[in-house]
């Protein structure tokens, strides 16, 4: 587990949860928030833009009550991308790409915050 307790974690991605990757991003609604609605993924899209990361990325699912609803993605920016985006005193400076999988939990941290 990379960060987490009882009710929500993140760790990192396992061969088992493709499955996961799978079904969520055949999902039209998922797609229109990540990647596209044109761009369903099957096993083999997963495998090339999930399981064949570089290595500065960390590729990870996101759990909320020990159930897998999502999946995030973090790497630490180069130094164009840190000063495309205005961070080039900074270092250490890292993007994150993410999704919510199961669109029953969409709210369900609103819930949670109030």
């Amino acid at each position: 587990m990379i960060i987490g307790d009882e009710k929500f974690g993140i760790r990192e991605l396992l061969e088992s949860d493709k499955l996961f990757l799978v079904k969520w991003l055949n999902d039209p609604l998922i797609l229109q928030y990540y990647e596209g609605r044109d761009n369903p993924h099957d096993t083999e899209m997963v495998n090339q833009n999930f399981y064949q990361q570089e290595d500065n990325v960390t590729c990870c699912i996101i759990e909320f009550e020990q159930k897998a609803i999502g999946y995030i993605q973090f790497y630490p920016l180069d130094s164009q991308e840190k000063k495309e985006y205005g961070y080039d005193d900074l270092d250490d400076i890292y993007g994150t790409d993410q999704f919510i999988g199961e669109i029953d939990y969409w709210d369900t941290f609103n819930e949670i915050n109030d």
